[in-house]
């Protein structure tokens, strides 16, 4: 035992020791500055001589950015910053001078000693301690473990977490006796990130989430959140100075020894089990931290082959187990828990994300609606990587504002010049454009101050505004910035992040099915005061809290959310209806709050249009139609405004969220789904299967189909003395379904042969059905809330069987056109559009590649789409017994052709009167009666005539504003008498034969002057294929039969209510067409 003597001479000699240390380094620095050729930068005065700057910065309320962004404000974008014992710093904030640094990391800019020592007692001396080329090959050993493909097969672990955490609070929930509960989410986020990385990285299952491993999750969460106490804090800010001082016993430091000790035991375990088989994962790791090994041993050189390592990894592995011992797997633990895939970057900002939500609950209601709209399963790794823009843009925004990790500090390990992009203003008051840096320099990047700079992000930068993302313009200045997506929280250059996409899939997949089940709101609501923790990662709490919790009120969503859905919508519209400078037009009152003008448009006769006309009479060629929940949409009838409408379709004017659900649902995520480029890209693939080349080679299927039709007719018409009544309607769906089958994918469906399947029975089904009285009510409200889609009604029930039936054809289609997709020769005998898609030029290959869904995706779509032209076709047949002089005449031309089938040019050209009947049918019956679309930008739409306003004034244009529903009346436009004179509500097939009957209605784009395919870059693709097979089935029908309504030529028909309208006969159930059919000999 020491004296009272000699401990005191132990006291002495240790203060004198620790004086000479502090006094020697301040004069090597002080004499390092004065022999330093560095420039001399301006800079705020240091406020303490033992601490610099870092004790202000680290007690910034707000996180150091608003500081550094103010300093930058008065120095410039490079300035100098005072460090502890006068120490020195230089922080810059420009986009050319970060991008030159980042670029040189881990050769010319290199962790400082401090930083050093703190990765190696986190995270030991893996990937993340490694400069230069040792970095380099540790990280090129471990990308294939992060890659796209890698973390497509581990998407379903982070479902797995998030929904361990969901079943734990439904049971809180549930057991509260209010109608919501109080969480920590903080713990929770921590808890889900932990096991995620442990199963997906290594195969170790922590079961957090289960309560299990509480040392562990502990230590982990409280290392993320907890501050040193007070000579911890100053501790740690000297070590910047003293790196030996981080191994002194701080609380932080024990709680580092007490996680390795914790690790290591697992580390043995894990050890064990993979003695006789490595996961690929762990190879992948251990071959890093083996090249790291042998690398240093080298002299930082290796001079060995791929099989020569993989070799020693095993062989040492198996006969010794020393260089992969616990040790060496801990380090590999630690670096993938904490850092890599970013643990601390996963659970911070999914609880930043809550918060930001929270304080913006129409920015959470937007993410839910956008994410409610997919049905069905979780979504996959690539859905969450492009197929959700909104949650993509809360992602990127979370990630902006709230960066884990604050600043980067290197140390120059040699000379430099910094270029920068706009001039600095130095001590000496001269401007350069370029900053000298000296061996031994610091260089600090503030990462949330350039993350959330006005200079770069505009007068919104600090706030939570994910729309920024979905704005072309809205990163105008943010895009000189380097890093991933422009903003630095995964750093960048060689250090940039590398499980940057394994986060963020985590992020998506856990927000997404938390957002979809769950409303959250702060305790305190949205003005809850956070905090923000900065300890090895910037985490939140909630002010005033000793522990770093936030809480949060977590509403069931089954009546709360719902109510929600219903009122913020609703606020939001008419907010906006107040403030929106779009043109202000008259309009009918709204007759429904609840759904508007809706269902007196759906049930007007012949598409509403003579309820259009009266209010065109009363409002003039634009005007504001009520929608449901107090929506409402622009409805133009101006010739030239609907020119420029569809003008513009798939950029300035695009789908509705309902139209986009309902097109999903029914025909894919395909053509007709796609908007803009994809959309134009797609189109152009198909367009040669649907060329006058490739129909004509087709024609042939719709003569067989036809004459089936006729054989099986002249069996029923034998027994009957030559005359029945026969339902034509089922007969026209089955032409349409062998068609399309046929010439659009080579695969007969035979229903005309009476083959009864699946799909037949379904199809069947589905043409005709229509919905309940609740099914009804879901779809008017639909417009709204789009999500109601995904309700199970009759009609989804349907779809969703049609849908599968038709995948599994797919399958079919796919096996059997793999030639083709191999890109060998397609058969000669192949003539169907997928086959013909094989012979499209060499330079559209690769679109056709990316183009392989339609085989699957598409085929129940298109033949859902035909079903259109067989309403046509039922209209035609009605028309003409309507008027049986028409029908004659119509005849007497076909008899003329000659016996045999037209051929496709007699078709399309050489018939005029069968095509007067088929373009006056699809003038007056157009399967699809409106065009909707929402404005994607302000826009400004032109009148022929004048416009009144609800100011009186008369305008010849209105201003459309982003977000706005415009309409297009199909079914008014091509039945209106200002187009089509005083008879164009009767059917009259010589118009299209006087060369002045379509004197008024050659003001009309589209294909012949009529909307019913649509115009501009969305006009029917397959218009043409649907003329020829209308041509040739009635040319088949009409040359054989004649055609009688039951009662005479005014027998009532009524329209069926279905997805598409058709007709029936007054007072039959059933959507049937009965017609007296009589053979002609």
């Amino acid at each position: 035992m020491l004296s009272s003597y000699a401990f005191s001479d132990l006291l002495r000699i240790s203060i004198f020791t620790g004086i000479l240390v502090l006094l020697l380094s301040f004069a090597q620095r002080f004499l390092r500055r004065k022999q330093s050729t560095g420039t001399q930068l301006l800079g705020p005065p240091n406020p303490s001589f033992l601490f610099g700057h870092l004790r202000l910065l680290i007690k910034a309320p707000n996180g150091r950015g608003e500081i550094y962004e103010q300093w930058a404000k008065t120095y410039g974008p490079a300035y100098s910053v005072a460090g502890p014992l006068g120490s020195t710093r230089v922080v810059i904030c420009d986009p050319r001078a970060l991008a030159h640094y980042y670029s040189k990391e881990t050769f010319t800019y290199v962790q400082s000693k401090f930083t050093k020592v703190l990765m190696a007692n986190i995270f030991g001396r893996g990937l993340l301690y490694a400069e230069g080329e040792s970095h380099r090959r540790q990280r090129k050993a471990l990308s294939p473990a992060f890659s796209n493909a890698s973390i497509r097969k581990l998407t379903h672990v982070f479902y797995d977490s998030v929904y361990k955490a969901k079943a734990h609070w439904d049971s809180i929930i549930q057991a509260t006796p209010a109608s919501d509960a109080l969480i920590d989410v903080s713990e929770w986020m921590d808890h889900i990130a932990l096991d995620s990385i442990g199963k997906a990285a290594f195969g170790h299952d922590f079961e957090s989430l289960d309560g299990k491993s509480k040392s562990i999750a502990k230590d982990l969460h409280t290392l993320g959140t907890s501050s040193n106490g007070v000579v911890g804090q100053v501790i740690f800010i000297l070590s910047a100075i003293f790196p030996s001082l981080l191994h002194l016993p701080t609380k932080q430091n024990l709680m580092i020894r007490r996680l390795r000790a914790n690790m290591g035991r697992i580390a043995d375990e894990l050890l064990e089990r993979n003695r006789q088989e490595l996961d690929v994962t762990w190879v992948v790791m251990l071959l890093a931290d083996f090249i790291s090994v042998k690398a240093e041993t080298n002299g930082g050189s290796l001079a060995m082959s791929r099989e020569e390592i993989l070799s020693q990894v095993f062989t040492l592995f198996r006969e010794r187990g020393q260089n992969l011992n616990t040790n060496t797997i801990y380090r590999c633990m630690t670096q993938i828990v904490y850092a890599t895939p970013g643990y601390a970057t996963t659970s911070g900002s999914l609880t930043w994300a809550l918060i930001e939500l929270c304080r913006h609950p129409e920015v959470q209601q937007k993410l839910r609606e956008e994410l409610l709209q997919e049905a069905g399963n979780d979504p996959t790794f690539d859905q969450l990587s492009a197929g959700f823009p909104y949650l993509d843009a809360v992602a990127q925004e979370v990630l902006r504002l709230h960066p884990a990790v604050i600043s980067t500090t290197r140390v120059a390990a040699e000379d430099d010049i910094i270029p920068f992009s706009r001039p600095i203003k130095i001590a000496s008051g001269e401007q350069v454009f370029s900053l000298v840096v000296k061996k031994g320099d610091t260089i600090t990047s503030p990462i949330d101050c350039v993350n959330t700079s006005d200079a770069f992000w505009g007068p919104n930068s600090k706030i939570f505004e994910p729309e920024r993302w979905l704005d072309p313009n809205g990163l105008t200045g943010a895009k000189d910035l380097a890093g991933y997506r422009h903003i630095l929280t995964f750093s960048d250059g060689p250090r940039m992040c590398l499980g940057r996409h394994f986060a963020l899939t985590e992020f998506k997949a856990v927000l997404f099915v938390l957002i979809r089940n769950y409303s959250f709101e702060l305790r305190d609501g949205p003005d809850t005061k956070i905090e923000s923790l900065s300890s090895f990662a910037r985490r939140p709490k909630i002010a005033g809290e000793k522990e770093p919790r936030v809480l949060m009120k977590f509403l069931l969503p089954l009546v709360l959310t719902s109510l929600l859905l219903v009122l913020v919508p609703f606020a939001r519209r008419l907010l906006n209806g107040s403030r929106t400078n779009a043109t202000k037009l008259l309009g009918p009152p709204n007759p429904s709050l609840i759904f508007g003008a809706l269902p007196m448009i759906l049930k007007a006769p012949g598409h509403a249009s003579d309820l259009y006309n009266t209010w065109i009479q009363t409002y003039g060629p634009a005007f504001r139609v009520p929608g449901p929940m107090g929506s409402s949409r622009i409805m133009i009838f101006d010739p030239r405004a609907i020119t420029h409408f569809y003008s513009k379709e798939t950029f300035t004017y695009v789908q509705t969220k309902f139209t986009k659900i309902f097109v999903a649902n029914i025909f894919g995520r395909g053509l007709l789904y796609a908007e803009g480029e994809s959309h134009r890209r797609q189109r152009k693939a198909l367009s040669p299967a649907f060329s006058n080349a490739a129909i004509r080679k087709l024609t042939h299927v719709f003569y067989d189909a036809a004459h089936k039709v006729k054989a099986n007719w002249d069996s029923t018409l034998d027994g009957a003395s030559g005359e029945a009544m026969i339902d034509v309607q089922a007969w026209m769906n089955h032409i349409s379904l062998d068609s399309i089958g046929i010439a659009g994918f080579g695969h007969d469906f035979q229903s005309l042969d009476g083959q009864s399947s699946t799909v037949v029975d379904v199809f069947d089904s589905f043409a005709s059905a229509s919905d309940s009285l609740v099914g009804r009510i879901l779809f008017l409200l639909s417009p709204v809330f789009p999500w109601l889609q995904h309700f199970p009604t009759r009609q989804n029930r349907l779809i969703k069987k049609m849908r599968a039936t038709m995948e599994r054809i797919g399958d079919e289609v796919l096996a059997r056109n793999k030639a083709e997709f191999d890109g060998k020769p397609i058969a000669p005998e192949d003539k169907s559009i997928i086959g013909l898609l094989g012979e499209c030029p060499p330079s559209l290959k690769r679109i056709k590649f990316s183009f392989r869904f339609p085989a699957k995706a598409e085929l129940g779509g298109t033949s859902l789409a035909m079903t259109r032209e067989e309403v046509v076709a039922q209209w035609a047949l009605i028309e003409l017994c309507r008027k049986p002089e028409k029908q004659q005449r119509l005849r007497d031309e076909l008899l003329q052709a000659g016996s045999s089938d037209p051929t496709y040019d007699r078709l399309w050209s050489g018939l005029p009167y069968l095509d007067a009947v088929a373009h006056e049918i699809l003038r007056l019956h157009p399967p699809v009666g409106q065009t909707t679309r929402v404005a994607t930008e302000d826009d400004v739409i032109p009148f022929s005539e004048p416009v009144k306003t609800a100011s009186g004034e008369e305008v010849t244009s209105i201003v459309v504003k982003k977000g706005d529903t415009v309409t297009v009346s199909i079914g008014y436009t091509n039945r209106s008498e200002t187009f089509w004179g005083p008879n164009a509500k009767e059917f009259e097939p010589e118009r299209w034969l006087d060369p002045e009957g379509l004197a008024r209605a050659k003001d009309i784009q589209g294909h012949r002057h009529i909307l019913t395919f649509s115009d501009g870059p969305r006009i029917c693709l397959g218009r043409n294929f649907a003329l020829v097979e209308f041509k040739a089935v009635l040319a088949v029908l009409i040359r054989s039969f004649s055609f009688e309504l039951p009662h005479g030529p005014d027998t009532e028909i009524e329209t069926h209510p279905a997805i598409f309208r058709r007709p029936k006969n007054a007072g039959e159930k059933e959507p049937r067409l009965i017609l007296r059919v009589k053979r002609l000999e």
